[in-house]
């Protein structure tokens, strides 16, 4: 099979339904094709079709945002560890600060290279996870003592 310029394979034409009589269901037209997804596309990309460049800054804002949302995890983490929590409330932080390592290596991951729309719209997803669990962590955190007077 030949190539076409761009490397994909050229689509296959599927099979017509006929009926038994061998004449296409009544309100079917002869005239055009059916149109057929290209498979070599899709399984190379998925729905959302080929990866495209960032936009200027873009990778430098998600990055700088989700560094911030995790440092921010980071610091809550230590505070409340620091506190000698109960085990189930150590076990909820352990669990959240998990999720957001690896909600920001996969950001960090994808920021690497040109990404696909579905791509894009996973780390939307995570920056806004990533958020969320720093709120939540934040929100744990023991209040700091008010100093005692002399």
């Amino acid at each position: 099979m030949a190539h076409s310029p761009d490397g994909s394979l050229p689509p296959i034409p599927a099979p017509r339904y006929r009926a038994r009589n061998g004449q296409p269901p009544s309100g079917w037209s002869n005239q055009q094709p059916m149109q057929s997804i290209e498979s070599q596309q899709w399984r190379r990309y998925g729905f959302g079709g080929p990866p495209e460049p960032w936009e200027r800054d873009a990778q430098r804002d998600l990055d700088r945002l989700a560094t911030s949302y995790y440092v921010d995890a980071l610091e809550s983490r230590r505070q409340i560890v620091g506190s000698a929590p109960e085990a189930e409330t150590r076990a909820v932080l352990e669990e959240l600060f998990t999720t957001a390592t690896r909600h920001k290596q996969e950001i960090d991951y994808t920021l690497r290279h040109w990404a696909t729309p579905v791509e894009r719209a996973r780390v939307e997803d995570r920056l806004g996870s990533l958020m969320r669990i720093s709120r939540r962590l934040r929100e744990m955190t023991p209040e700091p003592e008010p100093p005692r007077a002399a």
